[in-house]
């Protein structure tokens, strides 16, 4: 994965992380993750080459304003939904 990363990690003016962007992070910023990694196999068996799946997730400021509203949301829904059973049941 480090070679992938050097080669995107001066995409987004530099701010390119793996899995999930810190609190402090700059936008716009780059996420990815890695899916899969795994040998290449020839007639020979497995060689060393290898093949990496990663999901690359653009992140705009707009898009983080987004994400932050609806897990708002689905917070806000959880807690009033268990606020709910645990009166029902309370």
């Amino acid at each position: 994965m480090q070679d992938f990363f050097d080669a995107i990690k001066h995409l987004a003016g530099g701010e390119v992380y793996a899995v999930v962007a810190p609190p402090g992070a700059l936008y716009p910023t780059l996420i990815y993750t890695p899916i899969d990694q795994s040998s290449v196999v020839s007639l020979d068996g497995p060689g060393p080459l290898r093949r990496a799946r990663v999901q690359v997730m653009p992140m705009p400021e707009a898009l983080r304003s987004a994400i932050s509203c609806k897990t708002r949301f689905w917070l806000h829904c959880f807690l009033k939904s268990t606020q709910s059973w645990t009166y029902a049941w309370g």
